[in-house]
């Protein structure tokens, strides 16, 4: 495995946790409404890491 397919794969791991922790954590809260819940729990952006990530892989996908 190249070292370039080798950190994608990482980026891949790492962001597909964080996702499987942040649908627990929403599903997991009891909340009123959506509101709360982004008040309560910022830090959960998975969407930023998912665009990141493709970031990642097309810039990679150029040198290639």
């Amino acid at each position: 495995m190249t070292k370039i397919k080798k950190i994608e794969a990482d980026i891949d791991a790492t962001v597909n946790n964080f996702m499987k922790h942040e649908n627990e954590t929403f599903t997991d809260a009891k909340a009123e409404s959506a509101m709360t819940l982004v008040s309560l729990y910022p830090e959960l952006k998975s969407d930023t890491l998912v665009k990141e990530q493709i970031k990642i892989h097309t810039e990679n996908n150029k040198k290639n």
